[in-house]
């Protein structure tokens, strides 16, 4: 099909419609649209960088969303699917996505929100992961963590900051005749 100049046109129309009649020219394929340079008084500029940052907004969620469900269950594709061109559209088709619009972008959202929850969770295993490897070392005392000792002896269980060894702590006591056993020591 031959690209031929057109000659411009001006189209004047009721602002409801001005949506309507641009996509059905622009999906036609049928004009190129330019912005007048002389606007009289009479006819206004409508402000639609708005509209086109919100679009472009929900344009990138919802390819974010397709990402993240494309790398949870990738989509089963023919091997020769790329051979088969893109699937034309009718402007029905169109009409009834853009008035589904609303429920796509709540499913959108809906999956990004569960993607987060899902790296939330995963750092709070991570984070408790961390804590049983470190309670491990008690799991094999012989006594309760609330043992203070006897009538005649003291106990205590729990952690001493830096490296210590069994004869600095004894120093830092200061008593002889002092049993101690180190139970665990992690470095």
């Amino acid at each position: 099909m031959a690209v031929v100049n057109m000659k411009s046109f001006r189209l004047c129309a009721m602002q409801r419609d001005r949506k309507r009649i641009l996509e059905f020219l622009q999906y036609k394929g049928l004009t190129e649209i330019k912005e007048s340079e002389d606007l009289s008084a009479v006819f206004s500029k409508v402000d639609t960088q708005t509209d086109y940052i919100y679009y472009q907004k929900n344009s990138a969620r919802a390819a974010r969303a397709t990402q993240i469900l494309d790398s949870v269950s990738p989509r089963q594709k023919p091997s020769l699917a790329f051979l088969q061109g893109r699937k034309v559209l009718t402007q029905k088709d169109v009409e009834s996505i853009a008035a589904k619009a609303d429920n796509l972008m709540r499913h959108v959202e809906r999956v990004i929100q569960l993607e987060e929850d899902i790296k939330l969770n995963k750092v709070e295993i991570q984070h408790c992961e961390t804590h049983e490897s470190i309670l491990g070392a008690w799991l094999n005392l012989p006594v309760s963590e609330s043992f203070k000792g006897t009538k005649k002896t003291v106990a205590f269980i729990g952690s001493l900051p830096g490296e210590l060894t069994a004869k600095n702590i004894s120093d830092l006591i200061g008593e002889q005749g002092v049993y101690i056993e180190i139970v665990h020591a992690s470095i």
